[in-house]
């Protein structure tokens, strides 16, 4: 931590959650400029900590929803619940990941954040 209780991003990761990890990923590699004007402006753990939360609320909402369409098996075989959980969890991602390419190119991500600050405060 620095002297204003900052992470030192070289050597203190960012705690983020899948969502978090997965699309720090997606802005190193398909949009480094976009990461580089971030972290320098100090948005990056912000963006990311709210795009997580965001996205893993989805994610049960549309778990919610696929488990409506298609129902978790009944009784206690294994078997068929990790089949259930692979098909699943897999749809739920996939949508969520496509939605966020779609919704939030990095052009519309400060007004994101502004949106979700004024939200919060």
């Amino acid at each position: 931590m620095d002297t204003k209780g900052r992470q030192n991003r070289e050597t203190e990761p960012i705690p983020l959650g899948k969502y978090g990890q997965k699309i720090l990923q997606y802005l190193k590699e398909s949009r480094p400029h976009s990461y580089s004007q971030m972290e320098r402006e100090q948005e990056l753990e912000g963006f990311l900590t709210l795009i997580d939360r965001k996205m893993e609320k989805a994610e049960q909402r549309i778990i919610s929803q696929l488990e409506q369409e298609h129902p978790k098996p009944s009784g206690e075989n294994f078997l068929e619940m990790a089949r259930w959980r692979n098909t699943v969890y897999p749809m739920a991602e996939e949508m969520i990941m496509a939605d966020f390419y779609n919704l939030y190119p990095p052009e519309d991500r400060q007004q994101l954040i502004q949106e979700q600050m004024k939200k919060n405060g």
